[in-house]
């Protein structure tokens, strides 16, 4: 019978491992829904279940395991086990598949159950993503046939489906001996830099600790550690997701400490301990820790991570590249380097395994087939040249060699690329592709969506009055809301979403001649306006202005990967493009002369004349937000404009609008002057006042 030969398949890697190097096994269950799961409930209730540890990631599950829905994932950090089940009937997540996979130990098992292979890339789990931009659709997976190509390829994958039953036997690993007590060489050398560095013996302030998963970075961190505390030394340990600093833990238990009930909070006899705190607590700054762990450091905003290096405690950035989080690039080239090149930061890399062995066949499969380790960027030996070459088309038509080379460079030039941006890139309905190549080698890439238009008009007045907000359209909805006109909804837009140079032929002229290819195209395609977005720095701005783009926006909140203030750029193509920019820029400039003008001491008639100029503006936007339609964030200078327009009609002070835009010593001293017990509280008490108000200088 099939499911007697499964369990004996799965018993047997499980038994074998005790005296063999048994490598980990994928097992594809491919069929309908409920055929798989009950294919699958079978098979591991005849496992010696008692024995092992099991996940399911999925809404059905089993009460017999470890359950968590897809959307939980990170929950199932921080552990392993020896079979994890991923149901891709309910959707694919490659964020969450590859760190349910992370969970595996040697010898252990991972189980996809997936559609039927021939119906798979149409299935509804993959034909309507979480990223699907409004009014697009999408009918076949490019991502999802090349994933299916990859698995059936490869014999050492095994496969069960209605007609098929492939079962190979467990390679085995000439698994490398650790050194003492630890599993892996690099765990050793590890240890004793992280020493060295605790007694004060290296030159640098902090450390960076990287590896892909599996290679013990939190294991070896909490060994290391138990020397700081033993000596009283007191360590915080942070992390943007709690389980995730469970090994980290384990790893500190011993006789010589206590652990206070479930938390992580460890004491040692000598005075030290060991606490896990989380990164927007002050504790983690103001406490009088002499060093701090920061775990999957590359997940968190640039700023906490600055904040963290003025701290003026020794910190330890541990990161995974290659993880769920993103790839850990973006982390490792603006921030890492930068470290290392100032001598800040001593930078540890660990690439053996110990969770499962060297060459595992799951980890190199699942990376390839979900094009996620694309390969490093390489073009040190080409020189800069103006003999290239630019194609445009969706990147899941592009060769693969062609497409794993782009996604190799735009995943270096972005602060944070996912698991999933790489599915989206590749199957996004609204997306274009530009490549550049010098030799056959790609050099540049640019990905542009298409934005606004037809589309919108439905809910274009929705999404200008803050009612509605539909998925991707970044541009068109941005300028509709912030400026409060339906209008720039409709008109046609393309957005430069990213852009790479391979790093060896920056500043030659490259990234100029991939926007100009792409205004070509653009033109022909009677697009009104070309847009970018990005986090504000002064190199970007002086790129984007001498390309010939304009400011139309600037974010009042903080972009979370980098950190910088979010800008929005744009260069008009056709008439009506040029009338939509130019009423944009105009306004704006009448935002900045508030802002800037704020507060005025004296008001001549010349400013109450250009003060009224955009009265429709402030109004529509004011009613929006005190009707609790429109963000606070997304009022621009409109609060500027109330108050200086009450003192034009000379009305009582508007004080809690004015102590708002005046706050100097920040929200708490403002929450308490107005017994206000949040940030929330503070946003309603603004809506009420300004509803009062704005019916008070209607006009």
């Amino acid at each position: 019978m099939t499911v007697n030969k499964v369990t004996e398949w799965l018993n047997r890697s499980f038994t074998e491992r005790a005296y063999k190097a048994c490598h980990r096994q994928l097992l594809l269950i491919s069929g309908n829904s409920d055929m798989c799961y009950e294919d699958a409930k079978a098979a591991l209730s005849g496992c010696a279940v008692s024995a092992f540890q099991i996940a399911w990631l999925g809404e059905k599950g089993h009460p017999a395991f470890i359950n968590r829905p897809i959307r939980l994932f990170k929950q199932m950090l921080g552990r392993e086990f020896d079979i994890a089940v991923y149901d891709a009937h309910e959707a694919l997540r490659p964020s969450a598949l590859l760190a349910l996979s992370g969970t595996v130990r040697q010898g252990g098992t991972l189980i996809i159950l997936c559609p039927a292979f021939e119906l798979w890339p149409e299935h509804c789990s993959v034909t309507t993503p979480h990223y699907l931009s409004y009014g697009y659709n999408l009918s076949h997976s490019a991502y999802i046939s090349y994933l299916i190509s990859q698995f059936t390829a490869d014999r050492r994958v095994a496969i069960w489906t209605k007609t098929q039953l492939h079962l190979p036997i467990a390679t085995t690993s000439d698994s490398s001996t650790g050194v003492a007590k630890f599993k892996s060489i690099d765990q050793s050398h590890c240890y004793k830099q992280l020493l060295t560095y605790f007694r004060g013996k290296q030159s640098c302030s902090h450390v960076v600790l990287t590896a892909p998963r599996g290679r013990g970075k939190s294991s070896v961190i909490g060994i290391a550690l138990n020397t700081l505390i033993r000596h009283g030394q007191r360590v915080h340990v942070t992390s943007p997701v709690h389980q995730s600093v469970n090994t980290l833990f384990d790893k500190l238990e011993n006789t010589e400490t206590t652990r206070v009930a479930e938390k992580h909070i460890l004491h040692s006899s000598s005075g030290g301990y060991v606490k896990w705190v989380a990164s927007d607590n002050p504790e983690l700054f103001e406490a009088d820790s002499t060093h701090i762990v920061i775990d999957e450091a590359s997940s968190l905003p640039l700023p906490i991570l600055e904040k963290f290096l003025h701290s003026g405690k020794s910190c330890i950035f541990s990161t995974t590249t290659f993880g769920y989080e993103g790839s850990g690039q973006g982390f490792i080239n603006r921030f890492v380097r930068r470290l290392t090149a100032n001598n800040q930061a001593l930078h540890l890399i660990m690439s053996t395994p110990i969770r499962w062995y060297a060459n595992d066949p799951v980890e190199s499969r699942l990376n390839s087939s979900m094009l996620f380790q694309s390969g490093v960027e390489n073009s040190e030996d080409l020189p800069a040249t103006n003999n290239f070459t630019v194609s445009s088309g969706q990147l899941s038509e592009l060769p693969v060699d062609v497409m794993k080379q782009a996604l190799a460079l735009l995943d270096a030039a972005h602060y944070q690329t996912s698991p999933d941006d790489m599915m989206r890139l590749v199957d996004a309905p609204d997306n274009l592709c530009f490549i550049m190549k010098i030799d056959e080698r790609v050099v540049g890439a640019a990905i542009i969506n298409a934005e606004g238009g037809p589309l919108l008009e439905s809910v274009a007045e929705d999404i200008a009055n803050g009612k509605r907000r539909v998925k991707g359209h970044l541009s068109a909805q941005a300028l509709s809301l912030f400026y409060a006109i339906p209008a720039l909804a409709i008109h046609r837009y393309w957005r430069i979403n990213r852009i790479a140079i391979s790093a060896n032929l920056q500043r030659s002229g490259l990234g100029t001649a991939i926007i100009n290819q792409v205004l070509n195209a653009a033109t022909a395609e009677n697009i009104d306006i070309l847009t970018s977005s990005f986090g504000l720095t002064s190199s970007l701005d002086l790129f984007w202005k001498s390309n010939g783009f304009r400011t139309l926006k600037i974010g009042a909140k903080q972009d979370k990967s980098s950190g910088a203030s979010s800008a929005l750029v744009g260069r008009s193509l056709t008439a009506n493009g040029k009338d939509a920019l130019s009423l944009v820029l105009q306004l704006r400039a009448a935002e900045e002369t508030l802002v800037s003008d704020y507060p005025v001491p004296t008001i001549s008639p010349s400013y109450s004349a250009n003060h009224t100029s955009s009265q429709s503006l402030h109004t529509s936007r004011l009613a929006e937000f005190a009707a609790g339609s429109r963000s606070i964030h997304h009022l621009g200078a409109s609060l500027h404009w109330l108050v200086l327009s009450c003192r034009l009609r000379e009305l009582p002070p508007f004080t809690i609008v004015e102590d708002y835009l005046n706050q100097e010593a920040g929200l708490s001293e403002l929450l308490t002057k107005y017994k206000l017990t949040g940030k929330a509280a503070l946003v309603a008490e603004l809506r009420k006042n300004v509803a009062s108000y704005i019916q008070r200088i209607s006009v």
